[in-house]
């Protein structure tokens, strides 16, 4: 019975610690990039000297760097679980991060430190004594530490140990790089093997850190087997594909010599070969393969049949452009919505089952184990502000309703102070290399004109505004009253979008500008009615921060500010010509 008590405080007490220091969960990057090896992937470097020599060096180096689609992250999954199976020292740790262009919580060195200070807990007694030590220093959870203390900390727990290995995935997937760089060569006490792009800020600080000959560029490297054996793989599992057994061997010739590579090339072509009916269609298609990557993305978007491509653009539009993260019912939400339509928004339009939302352009998308949690906190915690408007003074020490991103569908809260919503899968681009295309303003690029930042911007917004106009003429807003608190939760369970068309339809609106008339036509709207400017406001308000709230109250903060606040000029115009006080 002690026992049981006794684990159950240190249970809690990890608890409490993991929502303080809220690290992101690499196991989900880890766990995906595995599930795309086949037996015998990365066979070639596991055996190669520089691996060898890097595994009997006491601070061994590597980088392993290549062009977009090249199997980065793959690889550096193969290499992971390599030196787990070889680790068995009781004083040695491998510790890893996957840096990633999709998450926000996946970006910088806090988020990193973070993640690497958590395993490291998770594997040794004296690490998770550090840590909670480190929590109780800081008043219990209600202060957070500067980025530089958890530096330190991570520091003294990798001193605690005789060896540590740490890999890091996608060093150009990170934000403020510089930082993260500077970060891994000033660090002597560990092994580092690092994965990206040849970019030029990370050449010219890795140059004079690494021995010599310890960078690998993987397209000069022998990555054809692994090409093979992934495309075999998809020859025999992939129904569509299986059935072509007298042209496997001439598939699987073709592309790995095409190849140049890129796995991820590999894979757009073997799912447009799968929606080949006949032979001579395979064998078309064979002889006219794109040359490289943006000329595949190129043939996907024209292949998009004619009825599904505006939904397939306007998904494209949230997904490279959004300031968060979706989830996938915000998305199909989302596509329901038509800013230009008599019917704006009817909840028979939604998608049924949500992940049929893929079949938009599936070449280009992807669920992932990634989840958005909705929360309800009481308390601030790390990244308890990563989706907050860009809008508005900095947050209040007590955070109001937020997204966060969670580590996996098993991430608990502390029951003491948050109230969860749900767990909400989340959709993204497939690949980093998916949102550079949609970015180059190349002229080749079907529909580009929609990928601009103004008119991408401008659809978001307007898909917002119209969302929240339709919630408010359902009347929803009798929900708001004193007595009906918990109604407001039930808003966003039944309609999805409310919380990012609310805290970021601002932020959109003012990327885009209101020189498109579409855009002015909903922000006018917003600020000359004031009910629906009311009912906005009674979810999220910009001017007051994270801590505060309007209690239900009528507004009493003019429209002019509001639209000086997001520098939406012709609004601003508008409300002045119609009388509005300037110095209210």
């Amino acid at each position: 019975m002690v026992e049981t008590s006794r684990q159950a405080a240190e249970h809690t007490i990890d608890s409490r610690i993991r929502n303080w220091l809220r690290p992101a969960d690499a196991s989900i990057n880890y766990v995906t990039a595995s599930g795309l090896c086949h037996p015998g992937t990365g066979a070639w470097f596991l055996k190669s000297p520089v691996y060898k020599k890097f595994l009997q060096a006491p601070h061994g180096r590597l980088w392993l760097r290549g062009i977009p689609g090249s199997g980065k992250t793959v690889l550096a999954s193969t290499i992971i679980k390599e030196l787990r199976c070889a680790d068995e020292g009781s004083e040695s740790a491998i510790i890893y991060f996957f840096f990633s262009f999709s998450d926000d919580s996946k970006q910088r060195l806090e988020h990193l430190v973070r993640s690497l200070i958590f395993q490291l807990s998770g594997l040794h007694k004296a690490g998770r004594a550090r840590l909670t030590n480190h929590f109780e220093k800081h008043n219990d959870r209600y202060e957070q530490p500067p980025t530089e203390s958890l530096v330190e900390l991570l520091d003294q727990m990798i001193c605690d140990l005789r060896s540590v290995t740490i890999v890091l995935d996608a060093l150009d997937e990170s934000n403020g790089t510089q930082s993260i760089l500077q970060w891994i060569t000033s660090r002597n006490r560990c092994k580092f093997l690092l994965t990206g792009r040849p970019e030029r800020d990370i050449e010219e600080a890795l140059t004079q850190w690494l021995p010599s000959n310890c960078a690998i560029t993987l397209e000069n490297e022998p990555v054809d087997d692994d090409i093979k054996a992934y495309v075999h793989h998809k020859l025999g599992t992939e129904k569509n594909l299986s059935r072509w057994k007298s042209m496997h061997n001439l598939i699987s010739d073709t592309l790995v010599e095409k190849a140049g590579g890129m796995f991820r090339w590999v894979y757009c072509q073997l799912e447009e070969l799968s929606g080949c009916l006949d032979k001579p269609a395979v064998r078309l298609m064979l002889q006219t393969l794109p040359l490289d990557l943006n000329n595949s993305y190129d043939r996907i978007l024209q292949n998009i049949p004619r009825s599904r491509v505006p939904n397939a653009i306007k998904l494209l539009q949230f997904l490279a452009f959004s300031n968060r993260p979706m989830s996938l019912r915000e998305l199909v939400d989302a596509i329901a919505t038509d800013p230009n339509s008599s019917i704006l928004f009817d909840v028979e339009d939604r998608l049924a089952p949500p992940d049929t939302i893929i079949g938009y352009c599936s070449s280009l998308v992807r669920l992932t184990g990634q989840t958005v949690d909705y929360k309800q906190a009481g308390s601030a915690s790390a990244s308890a502000l990563l989706y907050a408007s860009s809008i508005g003074p900095a947050p209040a020490s007590e955070a109001g309703s937020e997204l966060h991103i969670k580590a996996g569908s098993d991430a608990k809260s502390d029951a003491e102070s948050e109230t969860e919503y749900g767990y909400e899968p989340q959709l993204e681009l497939a690949h980093f290399s998916v949102k550079e295309y949609l970015l180059l303003h190349r002229n080749e690029t079907p529909y580009q004109e929609y990928f601009q930042i103004p008119t991408a911007n401008a659809t978001i917004a307007s898909t917002c505004l119209a969302y929240l106009w339709t919630l408010q003429k359902l009347h929803l807003t009798k929900l708001m009253d004193a007595t009906h608190g918990m109604e407001k939760h039930e808003i966003r369970t039944k309609f999805p979008l409310t919380d990012f068309a609310t805290r970021h339809w601002l932020d959109h609106a003012r990327l885009a500008g209101e020189n498109q008339e579409k855009l002015f036509f909903w922000t006018s709207k917003i600020f000359v009615d004031k009910p629906f400017m009311e009912f906005w406001l009674q979810f999220y308000n910009p001017a007051l921060g994270w801590g505060l709230r309007l209690l239900y109250a009528k507004v009493t903060t003019p429209a002019l500010y509001y639209a000086s606040l997001g520098g939406l000029d012709r609004s601003i115009r508008l409300l002045l010509d119609r009388g509005a006080y300037i110095d209210a």
